[in-house]
Parts: structure tokens; C-alpha cells; sequence
């Protein structure tokens, strides 16, 4: 496994926090992309253990100085990076994009699982050969996910029927995958994922507050950290809010 797991848990001993923050940015914000991430980090770097990078704020920016300057800034707090890519192509086109993000200076990436077993387990290997992360697509969060990761399939390689997403678990168990995301939304899957994969892959939980899901229920069924973005950077009094999350699920 490569070194991403132990130093997220590096930094979330260090800021006695399970929070990763996702940086949600809309897309009339898209000219102020870079002070928005920059402000947000500033704000609320003693109540998070990592900051999420999502696809849309990438894509507005220049991946080699912008984005580049922002996870300098995620580093220089002991915070860990990660790109919310969800990368889902072929195995090349899958390492070219994966180079680009470990050299603009992302610890981890998040990849779907729908792009098969071998294909998954040549972005693990290459992550792991950069010392980097892959969190790969388990169950997501919104409501849609039922219609795809729900479904009833056979496994074509134990010929056993079973949910689609339970499949994923199992592919990533047996390619060492750092992380999975399992939504905060289905605390019952966080559990049953918990209970095959605890202590071997690291559970990141989407889906906090907006979506529907319940912090301290998602820590209770097993997440190791909760992604929070628009319940942090949409309230009121952000640094109030990311301060009461950390509080409640740090244990």
C-alpha cells in the first residue's frame, strides 16, 4: 500500500480531525476559483485533515500553476490532497491524467470502479509506484447511485449474484485500493463495507448535511472521514460549522 493512508492518518492525528474539506465552487465563482480555494483552506485549516479538489474547480484553472499553487497551500498546513477526478477511461489515458495530478501535487485521486478490474488495479500500481493514493467509487452518495451501484449482477469471476457496489468492494480489497467512497447516505452499506474492509482500505464518506447524511451515524458505521462541502462553505459561519463536525466525530 503506498504511504497516503498513513499520512492522512498523520494529519488527522495532527488536527484531531476526520474532515476532508471538498471545495464545492459554482460555476458563476469560476473567475475567483483560485481566491475562493485559497480563502476557504486559510479559513478552515485547523478543523480539516484534507482538502478534496473537485473536477469543476480544476477545470477553470491552470493545473501546473493554479492548482499547483493550491495544494503548495494544502501542504504547507500538513494537509493531504486529493483530486475528485473520478477518472473512469482506458488504462493509458487513466496514467497520463494520473501523472499530471501527482506532479501538480495531489497525494490521491479518486477513480470510478466501472472501468473494470484490470484496469483499476494499473491505476492502484501506478499511484503506489509515485507513493500516491487511489480511493476508488464503491457507492456514491446521491440519489441516482441506487440506479447503477444497486444493481443485481453476476460476477464474472466467481459466477456469484450479487449488488454491483459489492462487487467494487471486492475488487477493492484484493487490489489494495487506499480508500473507497461509500456516501454518508446508506449508514447500512457503510457497515457492511466496514466489516470486509476495515484496517485494509480507508472509508471516505460523501453526502454530509446538503445530501441527507447524518455525520456521527456515517463514523458509527464505520467511515474513517467524512467529505463536507457545501454544509461548511455554505453556512453561515463556516469555521463554526467545520469546528462543531470535527468536535462531533473525532473520537
Amino acid at each position: 500500500m503506498s504511504d497516503f493512508p498513513a499520512r492522512i492518518k498523520q494529519s488527522s492525528n495532527k488536527h484531531r480531525s476526520r474532515i476532508v474539506l471538498a471545495l464545492d465552487i459554482d460555476y458563476e465563482e469560476r473567475d475567483n476559483a483560485l481566491i475562493f480555494a485559497e480563502n476557504n483552506i486559510n479559513l478552515l485549516k485547523d478543523y480539516i485533515c484534507a482538502v478534496k479538489i473537485n473536477f469543476h474547480l480544476i477545470l477553470p484553472l491552470d493545473l501546473y500553476s493554479e492548482v499547483k499553487q493550491i495544494t503548495d497551500l494544502v501542504h504547507s498546513y500538513d494537509l493531504q490532497a486529493i483530486a475528485d477526478v473520478k477518472l473512469n477511461d482506458i488504462g493509458n489515458t487513466n496514467e497520463v491524467a494520473l501523472s499530471h495530478l501527482w506532479s501538480s501535487g495531489f497525494d490521491a485521486a479518486t477513480v470510478s470502479s466501472f472501468i473494470g478490474y484490470e484496469t483499476l488495479k494499473e491505476a492502484i500500481e501506478h499511484a503506489h509506484t509515485n507513493e500516491n493514493g487511489i480511493i476508488s467509487l464503491v457507492y456514491m452518495s446521491h440519489k441516482s447511485a441506487a440506479d447503477t451501484y444497486g444493481l443485481k449482477i453476476i460476477d464474472p469471476k466467481s459466477g456469484s449474484t450479487m449488488n454491483m457496489y459489492e462487487m467494487f468492494l471486492n475488487w477493492a480489497d484484493e487490489l489494495n485500493a487506499d480508500g473507497i467512497i461509500v456516501g454518508a447516505t446508506i449508514p447500512e452499506i457503510i457497515k457492511q463495507c466496514s466489516s470486509r474492509i476495515k484496517n485494509k482500505a480507508l472509508i471516505f464518506s460523501p453526502g454530509i448535511g446538503v445530501q441527507g447524511g447524518d455525520a456521527r451515524q456515517a463514523i458509527d458505521n464505520g467511515s474513517d472521514y467524512l467529505i463536507v462541502g457545501r454544509s461548511i462553505i455554505q453556512s453561515k459561519e463556516p469555521e463554526k460549522e467545520a469546528s462543531r463536525l470535527r468536535s462531533l466525530t473525532w473520537q
